[in-house]
C-alpha cells in the first residue's frame, strides 16, 4: 500500500517502513540491523488511508529538495505508484501526516 524511504541525518541512516493494504508494517533499519513486522489496528490503519487520501500525492511534484539541507532527513513516499522525494524542511504539508505515522514505527 504505502512504501516511506527515509535517509540521511546527521548520522546517514537509512530506514524503510512499508505497509501492505492489511495493515501489516515491516520495519528495516540499518542503524540496528534489524527487521521488524508488526499489524497496525484497525484504527491506525484506518488513519493512515485517510492520511494518505488526504495527501493528493498524485498531484504533488515529484521533488522537493532543499539545496541548503545539511544533516537532514530525506524522505521518499511512494503511494498508488507514485513517488514523492522531500527533504526535511521542505516536505510538502499534505504529507507530514503520513510521514509523521509511518516515522513513530521506526524503533528509536
Amino acid at each position: 500500500m504505502v512504501v516511506l524511504l527515509r535517509y540521511g541525518g546527521v548520522a546517514g541512516s537509512s530506514d524503510r517502513v512499508s505497509v501492505d493494504a492489511l495493515g501489516v508494517a515491516t520495519v528495516v533499519s540499518d542503524r540496528s540491523g534489524s527487521r521488524s513486522t508488526r499489524t497496525l489496528s484497525s484504527g491506525d490503519l484506518a488513519a493512515l488511508r485517510r492520511a494518505l487520501e488526504r495527501s493528493e500525492i498524485a498531484a504533488l511534484q515529484r521533488n522537493y529538495l532543499d539545496p541548503r539541507a545539511v544533516d537532514a532527513y530525506q524522505y521518499d513516499v511512494t503511494y498508488q505508484g507514485v513517488t514523492v522525494t522531500a527533504d526535511e524542511g521542505v516536505l510538502p504539508p499534505s504529507l507530514r501526516p503520513v510521514v509523521d505515522m509511518l516515522t513513530k514505527l521506526i524503533a528509536p
